[in-house]
Order: C-alpha cells, then sequence, then structure tokens
C-alpha cells in the first residue's frame, strides 16, 4: 500500500501525522519534484495501522505550505 501526495511545492518537505498531532512520518521530497510516494511506514519502518491522519507540507524554496487530511484503511 502507498500513498500518493502531489501538487507539492518544490523543495518540500512532507510531515504525517496521527489525528492525536503525533508525528509519525517524515518524507523529505527536496530531490523528488512535485510528488512523493509515502509507503504508509512510520520513521522506523513500522506499518501504520488503519486512522485518520494529516499530510502537512512545507517548502524550504518557497513561501508555500499546505495540509490535508485522509484515512488510512487496512484490509
Amino acid at each position: 500500500m502507498h500513498v500518493t501526495i502531489t501538487e507539492l511545492a518544490g523543495g518540500s518537505t512532507v510531515k504525517i501525522f496521527t489525528a492525536a498531532g503525533r508525528l509519525v512520518a517524515t518524507i523529505d521530497g527536496s530531490k523528488l519534484g512535485s510528488t512523493v510516494v509515502w509507503n504508509c511506514r512510520d520513521d522506523n519502518g513500522k506499518l501504520l495501522a488503519s486512522g485518520v491522519y494529516i499530510a502537512a507540507e512545507a517548502s524550504s524554496v518557497t513561501s508555500e505550505y499546505g495540509q490535508t487530511k485522509f484515512v488510512l484503511i487496512r484490509k
């Protein structure tokens, strides 16, 4: 399972948080362009459980930032 995050500003870093606000993953997209693919694992390599997550994006190149909420459902 993978999540694709598109239309990012150049040089972006994406941070994935639980709905409770705990940081679970950081994706350095600074060399990946406007799209990153996340493997649904935390920074320790553990698969994340089903739940609500927030992806927050910030660019070191521009002043752009954004966030989105999504649901991860494991079968």
